[in-house]
């Protein structure tokens, strides 16, 4: 029996509405995927002390939110319970890791911090130190930096320390650091050692105060911190006899 024009064009729209509902399964699925695997990292990232950038947060919402739209219209199109809840489920596990990920982000808000854990203060100290502390919402382009100001001279110097600190993963940073010297007028004496962030260019400004020192055998120490500089953190120690 040859179809009527009618049931020709019920058929049509029958297949497009199955192949809409068919398009909207994978794009929303596609789209909550997408959103986990870019909420997740940076999530990680932050609970390691990393900073994400508000470009890399604002596409994480795009995209949850595209998410959200094309469930909805799932709900509306989609017939068969298991791809509806595939769809739906998909789109509650995006938007609660987006949900957490906004959480963390926004405790930050007040900008990187850089705490020095160990020596605490007061403590007293050897002429060799290995100073650990944490971190948190660091650029992967900024440095941490140890500092030590002795106290008692005629003028307050600043000794830069060795290199930077090592960023480890945990939101940790450790770094080993030069309290005076091996020398009895430094016995007793008090030391501030101070965590420092340093931008690219800090960084550098470091880095060849470090190089002319091993170059000419002489670390003079410096009156004042280059731009791009800043002290995070400060502790005050006292020198105790070797």
């Amino acid at each position: 029996m040859d179809r009527q024009p009618g049931q020709e064009a019920s058929g049509q729209a029958s297949d497009w509405s199955r192949t809409l509902a068919v398009l909207n399964v994978v794009l929303g699925t596609t789209a909550s995927l997408l959103s986990v695997f870019q909420s997740l990292p940076a999530l990680v990232r932050l609970l390691n002390g990393r900073n994400v950038g508000i470009i890399q947060l604002s596409l994480d919402v795009v995209v949850t939110g595209a998410a959200v739209a094309l469930t909805l219209l799932a709900v509306r199109l989609v017939r068969k319970p298991f791809w509806r809840g595939v769809t739906v489920g998909g789109t509650a596990v995006a938007v609660a890791a987006f949900i957490v990920l906004g959480a963390v982000y926004l405790t930050g808000l007040g900008g990187a911090t850089v705490r020095i854990g160990l020596p605490r203060d007061g403590d007293p100290v050897s002429s060799e130190v290995r100073a650990t502390g944490s971190f948190e919402r660091l650029s992967d382009a900024e440095s941490i930096w140890l500092a030590v100001i002795p106290l008692g001279l005629d003028e307050e110097l600043l000794f830069p320390q060795n290199g930077p600190a090592e960023k480890l993963y945990s939101g940790t940073w450790e770094a080993s650091i030069f309290v005076g010297l091996d020398d009895p007028a430094d016995y007793g004496r008090s030391f501030k050692i101070l965590a420092i962030v340093t931008n690219t260019q800090a960084d550098g400004w470091f880095r060849s105060y470090l190089a002319q020192g091993r170059k000419t055998g002489s670390f003079p120490g410096v009156t004042a911190l280059p731009p791009g500089a800043r002290v995070m953190d400060v502790v005050t120690v006292t020198r105790r006899r070797e």
